[in-house]
């Protein structure tokens, strides 16, 4: 299996190839303008192919959910990018989990677990894995960063989700 991980973070980039080790082959990218290259290039071929097995060279995609959009202008500018990799990987059928470090109920992240609760359908695992911070709805806890995203849980929802297709 190979997959394509889209962290900024290099220590999240390391946590994530030792909870991976062995389970895949591992590429990265730290930026969205990176992401939008590679599915340019999957679309120039895209016509050209049975629309059931799109060109794109990866099983799927683990996206965090904030990072740049470059690695030039606004490198040091994180936006929640992921959901954009999330609705694109949608578009073209590419399996797709964005790992964060944050909760689904917390205050940056409340919005996108809404997006996904009405877009997600009931056979499809949820494709958002949040950090491991604890905390009851509203409450500040939930506003916190988990120092280590949860890649093995993100790992096992998108084999999920690529075994449900």
């Amino acid at each position: 299996m190979r997959l394509l991980i889209i962290e900024d973070k290099l220590n999240q980039q390391e946590f994530a190839r030792k909870a991976l080790a062995g389970k895949a082959e591992l590429d990265f990218l730290g930026n969205y303008e990176g992401f939008l290259e590679k599915i340019k290039i999957m679309q120039e071929t895209y016509t050209l192919c049975d629309r059931n097995k799109h060109p794109f060279q990866y099983d799927g995609v683990l996206s965090d959910v904030f990072f740049p959009t470059d690695a030039h202008h606004f490198k040091d500018h994180c936006v929640p990018a992921g959901v954009g990799v999330y609705v694109i990987c949608q578009k073209f059928r590419i399996p797709c989990v964005m790992v964060t470090a944050g909760h689904h109920h917390g205050k940056d992240y409340q919005w996108i677990g809404m997006t996904l609760g009405k877009l997600n359908h009931a056979r499809e695992p949820w494709p958002l894995i949040d950090g491991d911070v604890s905390g009851t709805f509203g409450s500040p806890d939930l506003d916190r960063e988990a120092p280590e995203k949860d890649w093995m849980r993100g790992f096992n929802q998108l084999v999920k989700i690529i075994n449900n297709r």
